[in-house]
């Protein structure tokens, strides 16, 4: 009776914690759940909003650097046609009078040349542009690569996270079913050792009976029959005494059998008490490791969100300078005019 309220404390205790690591389980598995509903979040609007970026920006890039083109080419055109001009007024001049007079040529010629820098400083803004775009492309697919690993990372993380449950319940049904044999068991041997109680108390009630029976039966079989009566009451006692050994000996064996079946049980619960732990401790190794490697990931995304902020504004930047240089080249094309 010791030995099985021991086990059945025991139990308890498993049961206690086996209820502790479900819930700490479902905790890890309710934040898992969280992380990578809001990481898909985080990438779907990432992806959504860099494209989106980027394709404006390429758009507006390439708008600009069009109409750039075209200022140029009319810029070189007035250069040709102004370089004309002042061939022509040259020419008039020598000829005759009435032409342009050599101050008026100087200014043209120096026109000229900070017309020709300009049309210069626009191509080299037009070409840092453009290889600022381009490699804004290649750092946009490097960095959309990086997430898809990522992402398939985490995929492969939350597979193996779902075989560890499926392992774990399976763990945790063997330690179910192993514990319901095992109050099965203590009820049988609790049912045994009634009944050995009872027969060792039978046995003792016989057995004095018989001390009680002997004398007087002795005492009549001298006087009246001695011969039949001291052979029949042996044989009696004999046949009581072989029929309850026996019955002693094999409630004794199914004794044995039960010890060595709940001693089997119990190694057999401890076993799977090990595994749990077991389990639980990899478990929860394996949430930290799926945490840090969330957090790496919330890193990286802030650092690639943070890289593309930089991006924008640096083609904002160099788009505001085009546009400067534009507003700059337009009023000198209007001066020139009049």
């Amino acid at each position: 009776l010791a030995v099985l309220s021991e086990k059945t404390r025991e139990n308890s205790q498993l049961k206690t914690e086996y209820h502790k690591i479900m819930d700490m389980v479902a905790a890890k598995e309710a934040a898992l759940v969280r992380l990578q509903e809001e990481n898909q979040k985080l990438s779907n609007r990432f992806e959504n909003s860099s494209q989106d970026m980027f394709r404006e920006t390429i758009q507006n890039l390439s708008r600009i650097i069009r109409e750039k083109d075209i200022e140029i080419d009319a810029l070189s055109q007035k250069c040709q046609t102004l370089l004309t001009v002042l061939q022509t007024s040259s020419t008039d001049t020598d000829n005759g009078p009435g032409g342009v007079n050599s101050n008026q040529f100087e200014e043209l010629l120096q026109e000229r040349d900070k017309l020709k820098q300009q049309v210069k400083k626009m191509e080299e803004w037009k070409q840092q542009v453009i290889t600022t775009v381009q490699n804004m492309q290649h750092e946009s697919a490097h960095l959309q690569e990086e997430l898809q690993k990522l992402q398939a990372q985490i995929s492969v993380e939350s597979d193996s996270n779902s075989k560890l449950q499926v392992d774990y319940n399976g763990l945790i049904q063997s330690y179910e079913q192993n514990e319901k044999k095992l109050r099965s068991f203590s009820q049988e041997l609790a049912q045994v050792q009634h009944t050995i109680g009872q027969l060792h108390n039978t046995k003792d009630l016989l057995l004095g009976k018989l001390d009680l029976v002997t004398p007087s039966v002795t005492m009549a079989s001298i006087i009246s029959q001695p011969s039949v009566v001291q052979s029949s009451v042996p044989e009696v006692l004999s046949d009581e005494s072989k029929l309850l050994q026996k019955e002693l000996e094999q409630l004794k064996k199914k004794l044995q059998e039960k010890d060595s079946t709940i001693r089997t049980l119990q190694e057999n619960n401890q076993r799977l008490s090990d595994s749990v732990a077991t389990a639980s401790e990899f478990e929860r190794r394996s949430q930290e490791e799926t945490d840090s490697e969330m957090r790496q990931i919330r890193e990286k995304h802030d650092v690639l969100q943070k890289s593309l902020r930089e991006k924008d504004i640096l083609i904002k930047s160099k788009s505001d300078q085009l546009l400067s240089v534009s507003e700059n080249l337009s009023n000198k094309e209007n001066e020139n005019e009049l």
